[in-house]
């Protein structure tokens, strides 16, 4: 019973967080506990920005943590980013998200990175890192100390001592 007053509160919260007309849908799989295998969907105007699924989700006072993490990020109807990672905090407040363990970012032209730890800046618009990181992209390996991407993966910066290999 207290896990079903506390997605009833999660879903109140995630509905009155943001503006233009933001929809969500939660579905929980009913056999299994309401925090467990979770399916979070947010629109922006009947248009999908983004799916979540999570293999469980634990409430705090400011922020919200999943387990098991799979995201898909949509842009005009279509999905062009994808991350999966061990956990991630959203913090209710600022909209910021911190991504944590075997973190995994590729989009739909096959560019990959890979760190252990990164941050989503919602009013910035930003992804960054200050974590190693790995690189796949144009056929080519990068490795830096941290990244920055203003448009999510469109553009990607590499930071500190840069190495780079050919696809072997």
């Amino acid at each position: 019973m207290r896990e079903r007053i506390i997605l009833i509160l999660i879903i109140i919260t995630l509905s009155q967080c943001k503006e233009n007309k933001i929809k969500k849908e939660i579905n929980i799989k009913e056999n299994l506990e309401e925090t467990k295998k979770v399916k979070v969907v947010e629109y922006k105007e009947n248009e999908k920005i983004f799916e979540l699924f999570a293999d469980e989700i634990i409430s705090r006072e400011e922020f919200l943590r999943a387990k098991g993490l799979s995201i898909s990020i949509y842009e005009d109807g279509l999905k062009t980013l994808f991350i999966r990672a061990d956990s991630g905090d959203y913090n209710t407040t600022s909209g910021d998200i911190e991504i944590k363990g075997n973190v995994k970012l590729w989009n739909s032209e096959g560019d990959t990175l890979w760190t252990q730890h990164l941050v989503y800046k919602y009013k910035e618009g930003i992804i960054k890192s200050d974590a190693d990181c790995r690189l796949f992209q144009k056929g080519k390996y990068i490795k830096g100390k941290g990244f920055e991407s203003k448009k999510p993966f469109k553009k990607i910066r590499i930071f500190g001592k840069i190495k780079g290999e050919k696809e072997k």
